[in-house]
């Protein structure tokens, strides 16, 4: 589970949980992962990135490219955010969820 917190100055938190098997937590600071999104999609006006392909772990191993499966999945709420579940491969594959806001 990973958290990316953008500020207005551009600089970015990353911080998140890897959770093993047997369900131990193990805390994943900003300095220990890296997320680069590289392709957007125009919805409403908005440029929301929807393809993250450089996403690493390193100390797990871990280097994998997501995927939308809608990458048009806007919530035009009076609280408007991007959500939709995601497909991922490399190091590791499967599927997940990814939520968005301030887009």
């Amino acid at each position: 589970m990973l958290y990316r917190l953008r500020q207005k100055d551009g600089h970015d938190d990353l911080f998140g949980n890897w959770i093993e098997p047997d369900g131990h937590s193990i805390e994943i600071a900003s300095t220990d992962n890296g997320m680069t999104p590289t392709a957007s999609t125009d919805i409403q006006g908005r440029k929301v990135p929807t393809g993250w392909p450089h996403h690493s772990i390193p100390a797990h191993g871990l280097r994998i490219e997501t995927t939308p499966l809608n990458p048009k999945s806007w919530m035009g709420t009076s609280f408007p955010y991007w959500e939709g579940p995601i497909s991922f491969a490399g190091s590791h594959s499967g599927v997940g969820y990814l939520e968005m806001t301030g887009y």
